[in-house]
């Protein structure tokens, strides 16, 4: 299956995750009975967006997101056709730096006893572990005892050649929270520029205010060119030795790695 996805990152630590897969016909239709392997109707199946943070010493699960594919509505104009709202899931982050965000599609118990049941021996033959995602929203795998609660861990670590595991994982570097602290050092500047309106004479008492705003803005230029060469690692780096001894943003959510004890952010 192939996605087509968008990320958008704003303030306050939102990540959202836009996937336009279904207006692209990547699921398949709702009114066919045959299906093909690696496919699924969007009724018969859900979303999982799992997202991880990234340090250069470990990873770590941040939350776990779940879509219903709920929003799926028969057109009343054309029966036999379906409309659809946009599938956006937001994400909330605490700090700034380089995340996975794992875009999951698993079937439901739907799918397992309307369709793949009614398959024949070769479409089921196709796979060789059948996960799926119960009626109470939890994980299960097909074992010889059944279906069997698992983890999103599996989910995330198997490799889903030869499952009903359809997944895409995305890259997103994070920098609102850094942002917003530049942007802060531009508005204490501004202010001490204009506080006499008298332009000629500049005050004596910027030269730190300068310092930090302009070091903030080296800082997310040399990120932003990393990323665009998808150096995340480097650019993930880059943001560790700013907040290890940098002391510019105090604001805790800012530290990308592990606490220094020196004092600063």
């Amino acid at each position: 299956m192939e996605f087509d996805i968008d990320i958008h990152t704003g303030l306050n630590g939102k990540i959202t995750i836009e996937d336009y897969s279904q207006e692209y016909d990547q699921y398949f239709p709702e009114n066919q009975i045959i299906q093909e392997y690696g496919r699924y109707k969007y009724s018969e199946s859900k979303t999982l967006n799992v997202i991880m943070k990234i340090n250069s010493g470990k990873i770590t699960l941040v939350d776990v997101l779940l879509h219903d594919h709920d929003q799926l509505v028969e057109d009343p104009m054309e029966p036999g056709n379906y409309l659809y709202d946009l599938e956006q899931t937001d994400f909330t982050v605490k700090r700034d730096g380089y995340y996975n965000v794992n875009h999951i599609v698993l079937p439901t118990m739907d799918w397992y006893t309307k369709t793949y049941l009614e398959q024949d021996d070769e479409y089921r033959k196709a796979f060789e572990t059948i996960y799926i995602i119960g009626t109470d929203n939890k994980l299960y795998k097909y074992t010889e005892e059944g279906f069997v609660e698992c983890t999103v861990k599996e989910i995330v670590e198997r490799n889903h050649e030869g499952t009903t595991i359809e997944k895409c994982i995305i890259d997103v570097f994070y920098t609102g929270f850094l942002q917003m602290c530049y942007i802060n050092y531009c508005r204490k500047l501004f202010q001490k520029l204009t506080k006499s309106c008298n332009f000629a004479c500049v005050p004596e008492n910027i030269k730190d205010l300068t310092y930090a705003r302009d070091f903030l803005w080296m800082v997310l230029n040399v990120i932003d060119y990393q990323i665009s060469f998808k150096q995340f690692m480097e650019a993930q780096r880059v943001l560790e030795m700013t907040n290890y001894c940098g002391g510019f943003c105090q604001n805790q959510e800012l530290n990308a790695g592990p606490s220094t004890g020196c004092g600063c952010s």
